[in-house]
């Protein structure tokens, strides 16, 4: 998506806290005046505070902080996080826009696939920043729908569904299943409720979601 986003004119900048991966996407940027990438990850304020993630409803709150911040081996084609180059949304933000006035600047599109990072982030701006989105015409965002990816329980769900459909008022344009890697279903479980909520959890491990706001219909649709 991001090559295809600077062949239609757009300005992309991409975010990766992976070790393994920093060297190859710094290589590929390299010289592109439209791509520009930076070598950090998403994460929420407590974390990248080097706090604790007490607002979560897991009964291990520590373990599952530790498996979010350093992937394990049934990620190995992800690799390992640089835990110092996690930053919550609005730093993120500001990097992409730039520090001066970014909060008035227009995003086009906000895309996120984090791999279970999204609960944890979006409880944070949902308390800290609530208003941070409103600049954001459309999001493309994977929600990994498992308690190994920090989805430990289906109030977190309704936390990140309830900021971004009610109160920043984006409306779902498009949806995709997604099974996950291969085994992925047979090693993790998904919260309680999920399936009683008529998510198929035998199949689906995660959807993919495009947003675009209900107030941006003058935006270009990026499909």
């Amino acid at each position: 998506m991001e090559q295809a986003l600077v062949d239609a004119g757009c300005t992309v900048h991409a975010f990766d806290p992976t070790e393994m991966f920093r060297n190859s996407h710094t290589k590929y940027a390299h010289g592109k005046s439209r791509l520009h990438f930076h070598y950090a990850g998403l994460a929420p304020r407590n974390v990248t505070d080097g706090g604790t993630t007490s607002h979560l409803l897991c009964k291990q709150e520590e373990e599952q902080r530790r498996r979010r911040l350093s992937i394990t081996s049934r990620f190995q084609k992800y690799g390992s996080i640089d835990v110092a180059r996690l930053l919550p949304l609005d730093d993120i933000l500001r990097i992409a826009l730039g520090q001066r006035d970014f909060a008035n600047k227009r995003l086009t599109l906000l895309k996120i696939d984090c791999e279970g990072c999204e609960w944890d982030a979006f409880a944070d701006v949902s308390n800290r920043v609530p208003t941070l989105l409103s600049n954001v015409q459309q999001m493309h965002i994977e929600l990994h729908l498992r308690t190994r990816m920090n989805l430990c329980h289906m109030s977190q769900l309704t936390t990140l569904t309830h900021h971004l459909i009610s109160r920043q008022h984006y409306r779902v344009h498009t949806s995709e299943l997604n099974p996950g890697f291969r085994g992925t279903l047979q090693w993790t479980t998904p919260p309680n409720g999920l399936e009683e909520a008529g998510f198929d959890t035998k199949q689906y491990c995660c959807t993919e979601l495009g947003l675009i706001r209900a107030d941006a219909s003058e935006a270009p649709s990026l499909e």
